[in-house]
């Protein structure tokens, strides 16, 4: 794996973050294959570029401001075929100013692909370490 490459794909993995932080959907599609599946465990798992879009359009639509911070990026791999794995930790406001809804920690494990138009997640695993929501 060239140091373009691995650029490359932090790349997808951070615009990921920033279509969900900024509720840019057309974005958030450009970062996965069509037939990708993902596995958030507990939050739920989808089939396909449209299904996880849906559910992540839908879950975000009545919160506030939210913020997708990805860190330690192990990739490899090789040719058009690589693994991804980094740290999350994600923010999530309540509609009301100041009320935290939810915030988890934990890693992605990815499985990318290269495609004509760039590099794509084909597969993630979302790794839960904790999850904090206040008591209501």
């Amino acid at each position: 794996m060239n140091l373009e490459d691995e650029r490359a794909i932090i790349a997808v993995l951070l615009r990921y973050a920033t279509a969900i932080d900024r509720r840019d959907w057309q974005l958030f599609a450009t970062c996965f294959t069509e037939d990708v599946e993902a596995d958030y465990g507990d939050i739920g798992r989808w089939q396909g570029r449209a299904a996880i879009l849906d559910f992540m359009a839908k879950g975000h639509a009545n919160l506030g401001l939210t913020l997708h911070r990805l860190t330690n990026f192990v990739i490899a791999g090789e040719a058009d075929e690589a693994t991804a794995t980094s740290y999350v930790d994600a923010l999530l406001m309540g509609p009301q100013s100041g009320q935290m809804f939810r915030q988890a920690h934990g890693w992605y494990e990815d499985r990318l692909v290269r495609r004509g138009e760039g590099w794509k997640i084909r597969s993630r695993r979302f790794v839960p370490v904790l999850i904090q929501q206040p008591a209501q």
